[in-house]
């Protein structure tokens, strides 16, 4: 499977998609559409071992591990920007996050750890403060205060700079330095999720100089960025590569960057990576489709490191347009469906199974409550003969959809929905077009489609950033036309909530019903990937890898 044929997430960025445009969807707001469309994970683990790095030394450090000359690394499409304020996609976040840190970061089982913040608290339910480490210096060699924090995110809420991450900050009042090393977020109202907003890069941090002194060239091939990461910015060839250098100056003395130059290559075709990591002169990447990763089994240099998944690959039924205006013919279809055999089929095997659209790995917090929670909901596992009885129920037999695909593998998997369907007395017709199309027709507040075939991740590891996101009415991503009173009730009220255990309450009675009404038959949970030479380790592999501040820190030789 080519990524130049499959752009979801991979040949091409959610920025790419933006700039090329969707038909009568705002910036911000296809932003938002495209916050977690994309791709995929299993049990986190230590990261494997490499570098195709030329011949010569390699050295012990005396904080461990070895260091390395030159480690490259596959992307499937070129960076937007080197600003932070654009990195929202699979290819730019991995080289941008290197160089400009955020404030918090997040575990691989998405807890938040300190990071340019030293530490925080919420003062009230509105007000977050941030106290800043005092010897954290830029690339540049000046020192970093909470105003360089300030100026950064006021970046993001500018509608000027048009970030692609302000839908992040929709809820903020005020941004300010109330100290030298002191930050104050104000919020307009509580925000349950806001917590996580900083180890996004939303929390990334340049210096105002630099920022004031460029503008809107910051980012740009022959400006780069400046910020306090392990990695500073080399150069941009742009369609082929980003080179990055290790920071000798690292303020982080117990993450000290060991590999000294990442060459970042730009390679469309997932093939041309495979033959790449074959032969030694790619060392990793991230987020390969599941049929590709199988190539690697036989290549002794190379080993699959896998860890939890927030993503689902779903079919999304239009509950207003008929057949599926029909509860008892969207549990049909789901009955229908060896879902099984669509993550083999599909996806090479590489994942599991989901009863919800929140995958276990989302629980971050009331854990247990959550898991007796999903171990009553349906599984709607194949059973032909009740998928019938229902069609028989509806009087739905002989009754037509089409259903909308735009990527290969969605594609494949519609067409196995498509036989599923014929098989309980549906007819489904595919219709596929261009993804950007797709997301136009999604977006659409008229909802002129009967399904489609599509992919989600949440931005967050917490059931809140799925289930809020797609299935409150009126939001953009509700992509469905769901409109259920007391889903709606109880979504609205756990965006507020401060109480942990009545918020995983009201996610939970919200959950129930979501599945019951199966609105989204979900397919199957990818496992989240990372293909690594085996010379490399160090890194644990997170669902959200794609907001982990400095990650490349972390790898090693051995």
């Amino acid at each position: 499977m080519n990524f130049d044929e499959e752009p979801h997430g991979r040949g091409v960025s959610r920025r790419q998609l933006l700039k090329g445009g969707v038909a009568g969807v705002s910036a911000v707001a296809l932003a938002q559409l495209l916050a977690a469309c994309g791709s995929s994970g299993n049990s986190g683990n230590s990261a494997a071992q490499t570098s195709n790095a030329p011949q010569g030394s390699v050295s012990a450090l005396p904080g461990g591990g070895k260091s390395v000359p030159l480690m490259t690394w596959a992307l499937f499409a070129d960076p937007v920007s080197m600003d932070y304020a654009f990195a929202y996609d699979f290819n730019t976040n991995p080289v941008v996050l290197n160089m400009v840190e955020a404030l918090l970061r997040m575990t691989p089982d998405g807890q938040l750890l300190p990071n340019l913040a030293q530490s925080w608290k919420a003062t009230n339910p509105t007000t977050y403060v941030y106290t800043l480490r005092q010897d954290v210096k830029f690339h540049d060699g000046t020192p970093m205060t909470a105003a360089d924090a300030a100026a950064s995110m006021q970046r993001i809420i500018d509608p000027s700079i048009g970030s692609y991450l302000a839908s992040f900050v929709a809820n903020v009042k005020s941004v300010e330095a109330t100290g030298t090393h002191e930050l104050t977020v104000t919020l307009k109202q509580p925000d349950a999720l806001w917590k996580f907003v900083p180890a996004t890069s939303v929390g990334a941090v340049a210096p105002k100089a630099f920022l004031d002194k460029n503008g809107k060239n910051v980012g740009k091939a022959n400006v780069g960025i400046v910020g306090t990461g392990p990695y500073t910015f080399g150069a941009w060839q742009q369609g082929q590569q980003v080179t990055v250098k290790r920071n000798a100056k690292y303020w982080n003395k117990s993450r000290q960057p060991k590999v000294d130059q990442i060459d970042f290559k730009i390679l469309a075709d997932e093939n041309t990576v495979i033959e790449g990591m074959t032969a030694g002169q790619i060392d990793g990447a991230f987020n390969l489709s599941g049929k590709n990763l199988k190539a690697l089994n036989n290549v002794s240099t190379m080993r699959v490191v896998s860890g939890p998944s927030y993503f689902v690959h779903f079919l999304g039924l239009n509950v207003t347009k008929p057949p599926f205006d029909d509860l008892r013919v969207r549990q049909a279809l789901s009955y229908a469906i060896d879902k099984q055999g669509v993550l083999d089929s599909t996806w090479g095997g590489a994942g599991s199974l989901s009863k919800s659209p929140v995958t276990p790995p989302m629980w971050s917090f009331e854990q247990n409550e959550f898991k007796s929670a999903y171990d009553a909901l349906p599984a709607f596992d194949l059973d032909l003969d009740k998928a019938k009885s229902l069609i028989k129920a509806a009087g739905a037999s002989g009754k037509s959809a089409t259903i909308l695909v735009a990527t290969p593998h969605e594609n494949d998997e519609g067409v196995i929905i498509q036989a599923a369907a014929k098989s309980i007395g549906l007819t489904i017709k595919l219709q596929n077009i261009p993804y950007t199309q797709l997301l136009s027709k999604i977006a659409d507040k008229a909802h002129d489609y009967d399904g489609f075939v599509l992919e989600w991740s949440s931005d967050y590891p917490d059931p809140g950033g799925t289930l809020f996101q797609c299935f409150l009415y009126g939001n953009l991503t509700n992509y469905t036309n769901y409109n259920v009173e007391a889903v709606n009730s109880a979504l609205t009220a756990s965006a507020t909530e401060t109480n942990a255990s009545k918020r995983a309450q009201q996610l939970m009675s919200a959950q129930k019903k979501i599945v019951e009404d199966q609105t989204w038959v979900i397919l199957f949970s990818p496992t989240t990937n990372m293909p690594l030479s085996t010379k490399l380790g160090g890194y644990d592999i997170r669902p959200l890898w794609y907001w982990d501040s400095g990650w490349a820190a972390d790898i090693s030789g051995t």
